[in-house]
Parts: C-alpha cells; structure tokens; sequence
C-alpha cells in the first residue's frame, strides 16, 4: 500500500492546489465572507478534534478540507469584485504611473500600469487598477521606463474576450493579473508629468537588471546574439525575434530562452564547486548555506524579480536548506513546498503556463531520470556524460509532453540532438555572462568573454536553424482536450511508478485511464469531428471562411490566413484542431465563380459570397445565407431584392464603418444579418 508519510507537504499542495482551481473555475460556490466563516469553523472544530481521542482519519479528513478551502478563500478574496475592477465609466482624464518596463512594438509601447486617480464629470476618484496601455511611439521623445507617471485624456476599455472560436482568451489571461482593462493611446492624449517608483525594491532590481543588460549589449556584438545572451543570463526575451524564438520551439530548445530551474542550477553549481573547501571547518555548511542563499537571490534580483526566476530560486532555497539542517526529506516535499509557497503568494500563478512547465520538467527530472539513467552504464567518462543529458531531456520531456501538446500542439522530434549542443551551451553562456558582469570595468577580460558568448550563440542559433530545416522536424497539429491532458500527466506517471515497484496495481489504473482516454478522444470525434461547420471568422481587415467536415477543411480567404501564417496561428488554428482538421483540402468543385461573387454549394447549403463592387447576383433565387466581403455593397437593399437569404453575414474584411451601416440598413429593412467585425466571428453546426 502507498504511504503518504513521507510525503506530507506534497499531500498538502495537493488539496489547497485543488481549492485554488475550485476557487478560480468555480468562484461563485460560496462568497468571500461565507467561505472564510466555514474556513474559521473548520479550524475551531479541528483544534477540538485535537484535543479529543477521535480518529486520526477523521481529524486528517477535516484538517484536508480546511486546507483546500483556504486555497478557494485565497482566490475569491484576491480576486473579490469590487469598484475597482469595474469599468471607468465616462472617465475624462486618468493618471498612472508604469509597474514594469515597457516592451516596444513596431509601432507603439506596451505599458503595464496601475491607474491611481481618474477625473468624471462629477470629480477625482482615487483608483487601485490595473491597465495595459499601447501608447503610439511618437507620445515619447525618449522610451518610457519603469515608474514613470502620465496623465492621460480619455476612456480605459475593457479588455475584449476571444473574437473567434477556439481563439486565445487574452482577457481571461490578464483576469489572473487582475488586468480588466487597455487603452490604445495616441500624441495628443498623453502627457509625462514625472517618475515616481510605486515599489523601491523593484526599482533598484530594474535599474540593476538594465544596467546588467547595457554591458551584454556593449560586449556582445549582433543583435540576435545580444538578444539571446539577455535571454539566457538576465531573462530579458523582448529583443528575441520571431524566427529565432520559432527555431528554438521547433528543435525543442525553447527552455532555455529565458532564465529557469536550469539556469539556477547551473549557478548553484557553480557555487558548490567554489565553496567546496567550506566543507572543511566546523561551521563550513552554514557559512555556505548562507552564501548560496544570498548569491541564489542576488541573480533573481538582477534578473528583476521575474516570475520563472522566482520559482527556480525559490525551489533550490528549499533544497539548499533542507540539506544543510540533514533533514530527512525528499525531493517531492521540497518542490511541493516551494510550490505551496508561491501559490499562497499568488494563487492564480497556477493558471501560468510556465509554472506547470517548469514544475513537470523538475518532476519529471527527478522521478523518471534516476531510473532512465540506471537502464545504461557507459564505460567512459565521455559517454556517460552525454547519456546524462540525454536522459534528463528525455524525462523533462516526457513529463511535459501532454501540457505540450495541449498549449502548442505540437512535438519537437529531434529534441535529444538539439539538448546535446544546447544545454552545454547555455552553462557556458550563463557562466561567461556572469563573468563578464563581475569583469566588465576591465576592458580586455570583458571583450575576451564578449567574444566567447558571441560565437558560442552564433553556433548555438546556426545549429538550431539547421535542425528547424530538417524532415519532419516537428510533430505538429496535435490536439488534445483538458481531460485527456490531465490522462497524459498522470500516465506517464503510473508507467515509471510501475517500472521501479513493478505493483500490478500501476497496471491496472493506467489501463483504466487508457479507456477513459479513449473515450473522451471517441466522444471529441463524434461530437466534433462528424460534424458539419462553417465558420467566419472574425479578423480585421481579411475573410476568412472554413468548411469543416470529417477532419477535412476547404478554405475561403485571403493569403494571410494560409497554414504557417501568424495570424492563422493565432486566431485560427485552435478552431481547425478542435474541429480535426488534419487536412486543408484545396478543392474548389463546391464553388462557382461569377462576376464579382462566388456561388457556393456544400453540404446542402446554398450560399452567396459577394467580394467585389462590381457583383451580379442571380435573380429570384433563395439561399442560405450571404456572405458580404470587402466593402463591395453599400445599399443593401439591391441585395435584398434580388436575393432571398435566412441570414446575411457581414465579414471582417469590411470596414468598421461600412459594417455598422449594413447593421443599420438591415434594421430598418428588417433583416436578419450580423456583423462579425462587431459581434464575433459566426459558426453554423449542422
């Protein structure tokens, strides 16, 4: 039988991580105030169990749930509604002031801030909200920093949710920040009145952390190699390019792109192997102790505080003072305690794609590489190096690969080649990177290491490149549900526990968890696949209109929607795999060119796409809907007379104005029609 003994914190993470996602899927059980009376009542009633000769069953059962309740109090009360969070209504002026550096964009500054006041008809009202702001490059002289303070002309709005099917949900992504509204924000709408640092400690980490990155960028020749030498030794990714980031995802290098549990265990390293001769004196282990912890903390705050960097410090803290006092723990208890902490922190860091990654791959490393690395002894020193890096990606891989697939949907298949160059790079990129921080005020010493990391990323991204361009490089278009994600996680743990307990038991859960696998990927078949669906998606500026049926879809659109494109990525793409979409088909038969329309007919449906002004539409004919593109009708009513449709459908590539006048006209014709520019992107199921 499994004991939980010697696994007491993890059993405790365990219930307040589930009353943390009861608390953020599920928020309106119980309110802030009668969860935190229960909570209280649970507390009381465990001390009198204390004090009692009950069963110890039954005082775990009540201390459990108290546990996990206070992880759904934790979420409710910091995400309680209240007038701070709700929208600005009639806002005429607003100050801020920036609580993170901007990032620039082609054209404006991205700018997370907090809004301290806002100015109505009636008064200044103090506010506590969080807001993103796009403010236009030409609203600045100089780029905006950290703490600096506008006033602002305008109306915060709030942040819109997914536009399309499937698509990313950014609001409900800002909602774990508490980010409920954005501004667009142009020249004459701002003004700068000053810096003023909301936090003094996060001030100086930013100001340590920009000067750290001034002296990679003053060594470190090429702006692609600067901008990777940032990434891997301060965790700053804004100077990453597309391409490079794409590369490095593709060959399944996409880890080391900014600073995490392998950087910091690189630094830890290092520290050991320095402090070694501590071990001699009598209160050598404290004296490193306390070394490791400062140093350990030192780089997460020249790094900024950033919230990867967090963790892996805050998981090798644990480690480092759990084997100094000879406490006698596991590694399981240290991970989960540290995870327990940052959760109590901040709850909603368990919705955080990097924390689960990041957990799982440290799991995976320390579960299932020990036995990987057992399977082989290699007889030189050489070889068991590689099969050490080889077996801790292949563990960190596999621990990962279901949230993979969930999140990205895809699988790098050359991940092992790629980790064999990559890993030894980046230790000794992160090594030189540091170096050249302690030795940057002398000139020779600082050009030499420069050099170093310029060449050995120049490498790195030639190599990675190469790999990109390999055949079949990537296992992509994989899609799996929630369900079946949570399967995959636990699978791949049951199969290693059986490996080294080799208990019957592992078998046959894991057998039941296939059937249920099964059956949810036969229910996701039946339910979405089989069916019939046209889509018109919701994309400023472009048509894009899919005929989905039996994994197979046929395209209307522009060029920008084509498979590969970044805005078929985005908003796109998620729909065609939950819709199983496996292939793209270019067939055309169901679609009939006319002039200045396409006439089409799948599926038994009968429909009209008008994409040019110059259109000539049959007369007398009934369809099932039409589909107006591009601004090629402006009187609706010439189609209407001529046309009888159920529904018109006015696509994204029309202008917002023309879109709004065909809601207008449809009004006062009576008309069944809708704005997808205005309303959503539209879906029939048949």
């Amino acid at each position: 039988m499994f004991k939980w003994i010697p696994y007491a914190f993890v059993r405790l993470l365990i219930f307040f991580a589930g009353g943390i996602l009861i608390g953020i899927n599920f928020p309106d059980i119980l309110s802030p105030s009668t969860a935190t009376g229960v909570l209280v009542t649970l507390c009381a009633i465990y001390i009198l169990m204390v004090l009692s000769s009950l069963d110890p069953r039954i005082k775990g059962t009540v201390a459990f749930l108290a546990i996990a309740l206070s992880g759904y109090v934790d979420v409710v009360w910091k995400n309680k509604p209240d007038d701070s969070i709700r929208p600005i209504n009639k806002s005429l002026f607003y100050n801020v002031v920036l609580t993170q550096p901007p990032k620039e964009n082609a054209k404006t500054w991205k700018c997370e801030a907090l809004i301290k006041s806002a100015k109505d008809s009636i008064g200044w009202t103090t506010r506590d909200d969080k807001i993103i702001l796009y403010a236009s490059k030409d609203c600045f002289q100089k780029p905006p920093k950290y703490a600096d303070l506008f006033l602002i002309k305008g109306n915060p709005q709030d942040v819109p949710g997914p536009a399309n099917p499937e698509e990313f949900d950014y609001r409900k992504f800002l909602s774990y920040k508490h980010v409920y509204h954005q501004h667009f924000v142009r020249k004459d709408n701002l003004i700068i009145l000053g810096n003023e640092p909301p936090d003094t400690f996060i001030q100086y980490a930013i100001a340590t952390r920009l000067w750290a990155d001034g002296i990679l960028k003053k060594h470190i020749h090429g702006q692609r190699e600067y901008a990777m030498a940032s990434a891997l030794v301060l965790g700053v990714t804004d100077g990453l390019d597309t391409d490079l980031m794409s590369a490095y995802s593709a060959s399944g290098a996409m880890h080391v792109l900014s600073v995490s549990g392998l950087h910091v265990g690189i630094v830890y390293w290092l520290l050991t192997l320095l402090l070694k001769p501590l071990q001699r004196f009598k209160s050598g282990k404290w004296i490193m102790l306390a070394i490791s912890l400062s140093v350990l903390w030192s780089y997460a705050f020249i790094t900024g505080i950033s919230a990867s960097v967090l963790r892996a410090v805050m998981m090798f803290s644990f480690a480092i003072i759990a084997k100094t006092w000879n406490h006698r723990t596991n590694i399981y208890n240290i991970l989960a305690a540290s995870a327990f902490c940052l959760l109590a922190f901040d709850p909603f860091m368990i919705m955080s794609v990097g924390f689960q990654l990041s957990y799982l791959a440290v799991l995976g490393i320390v579960s299932i590489q020990p036995g990987l690395y057992r399977l082989w002894a290699p007889d030189k020193r050489i070889f068991d190096e590689i099969w050490k890096v080889v077996s801790v990606s292949i563990a960190a891989q596999l621990a990962t690969m279901s949230v993979s697939f969930y999140y990205f949907h895809q699988f790098p298949n050359y991940f092992l080649i790629t980790n064999l160059f990559v890993i030894p790079g980046s230790f000794v990129v992160l090594i030189a990177g540091i170096l050249l921080l302690i030795f940057n005020f002398v000139g020779v010493i600082a050009a030499l290491l420069g050099q170093l990391v310029y060449w050995i990323i120049f490498i790195m991204n030639t190599l990675v490149f190469g790999i990109e361009q390999l055949p079949f490089s990537v296992f992509n278009n994989v899609y799996i549900g929630t369900l079946q994600c949570w399967i995959g996680i636990i699978l791949i743990g049951l199969f290693f526990g059986w490996i080294n307990s080799k208990r019957a038991e592992w078998l046959v859960v894991s057998a039941t968890l296939c059937m249920v696998y099964s059956v949810a990927g036969w229910f996701h078949y039946t339910n979405r696949i089989l069916s019939n669906r046209i889509t018109v998606y919701s994309i400023a500026g472009t048509t894009a209109i899919d005929f989905s049926s039996n994994g197979v879809t046929r395209v209307i659109g522009d060029s920008t929607i084509a498979v590969g494109m970044p805005v078929n990525k985005f908003h796109i793409l998620s729909n065609r795999l939950m819709n199983g979409a496996s292939t793209i088909s270019e067939d055309t038969s169901y679609c009939k060119q006319a002039q200045g329309c396409n006439l089409i007919s799948w599926m038994r449906k009968k429909i009209i796409h008008v994409k040019d002004k110059d259109f000539i539409l049959p007369e007398g004919i009934a369809v099932d809907m039409i589909i107006i593109s591009n601004n090629s009708v402006r009187n609706l009513s010439e189609v209407t007379k001529k046309v009888n449709a159920d529904l018109i459908i006015v696509d994204s590539s029309n202008s917002y104005a023309m879109s709004s006048s065909m809601v207008r006209q449809a009004k006062d014709l009576n008309v069944n029609l809708t704005s997808v520019l205005k309303s959503g992107a539209y879906q029939l199921i048949f």
